[in-house]
């Protein structure tokens, strides 16, 4: 298994026996042994990139900057506290995949905004140990969780305010969406 930066998986390989040697109620495991072994690959690979020193940020992980940002731009109490508690967090996730046998997901990943915790996968599904549709399944779980993330999207431009200004205006914004809200 390979993952990105925001340490959901982008491809999966199996060995070439894997469907003979794993059995349909090991797969969730075998597949949350390989995503742990993935994020290890890419943590060592950072670390050596880094020369020892802390890797760059999680994609998962907003910034406090971004966040400020997001939350500045909220209109009413409701929102700020939304955006808020979408950024600060863990977000957890559930989703299930594409494929339905008898209008049930035959998958399911559940995780946090930070990593992937749970692969559930119905034994009784006939493409349970197939590695093609497992992928197709995993990938499609992960397609809805990275949707589900939330994004550091603004709309003004706020490169000319440094840290200090952006926390005073979101303090003073937070004021004033509190003082505003209905009760």
């Amino acid at each position: 298994m390979e993952v990105d930066s925001a340490w959901l998986p982008t491809r999966l390989e199996f060995s070439q026996n894997w469907q003979n040697q794993v059995s349909a109620n090991k797969v969730g495991t075998e597949i949350m042994n390989a995503y742990t072994a993935a994020i290890n690959r890419r943590s060592e690979r950072m670390f050596a990139l880094t020369g020892g020193k802390t890797p760059p940020r999680h994609e998962g992980i907003i910034s406090a900057r971004q966040r400020l940002m997001m939350l500045i731009e909220t209109d009413t109490w409701e929102q700020y506290t939304q955006v808020q508690n979408a950024t600060l967090g863990l977000g957890n996730y559930r989703a299930s995949g594409p494929t339905e046998v008898n209008d049930e997901p035959v998958m399911y990943i559940a995780g946090t905004r930070f990593m992937i915790q749970s692969v559930q996968v119905w034994t009784g599904w006939e493409g349970c140990t197939d590695p093609v549709r497992l992928e197709s399944e995993v990938l499609g779980c992960i397609d809805k969780i990275r949707g589900l993330r939330p994004r550091p999207a603004v709309r003004g431009d706020y490169s000319s305010y440094s840290d200090d200004e952006l926390s005073r205006w979101d303090d003073q914004h937070r004021s004033r969406l509190i003082e505003r809200r209905e009760l």
